[in-house]
């Protein structure tokens, strides 16, 4: 969700979008699992949590490196070669975290 979309959305809106968002991955997720063939350490499956303190100017350096590693891949066309992944970036600020 980009600035202009979710500014004019309301706190109960983020949090039921997000909760269908989490909703939906799960499902994704457990299905994956239940897959024969899943194998989460071949399939370099991750679900990590890093915080980090960044100014704004580096979030904002933050967010676009990451636009710019994954705008050019969601053009890849499916091949025989290529096998499909879910990839769900999460970033929010964490509260009573402002001060050193």
């Amino acid at each position: 969700m980009d600035r202009e979309t979710a500014t004019p959305v309301a706190p109960h809106e983020h949090r039921q979008t997000f909760a269908d968002a989490m909703a939906a991955l799960i499902a994704e997720f457990t299905a994956y699992l239940d897959r024969p063939d899943a194998d989460p350490a071949k399939d370099m499956v991750g679900y990590r949590q890093h915080t980090i303190w960044l100014t704004p100017a580096e979030l904002d350096g933050l967010v676009e490196d990451l636009r710019r590693a994954i705008l050019p891949r969601l053009a890849m066309e499916p091949t025989a070669e290529r096998a499909r992944y879910l990839l769900s970036p999460i970033l929010f600020p964490v509260e009573g975290m402002k001060d050193g």
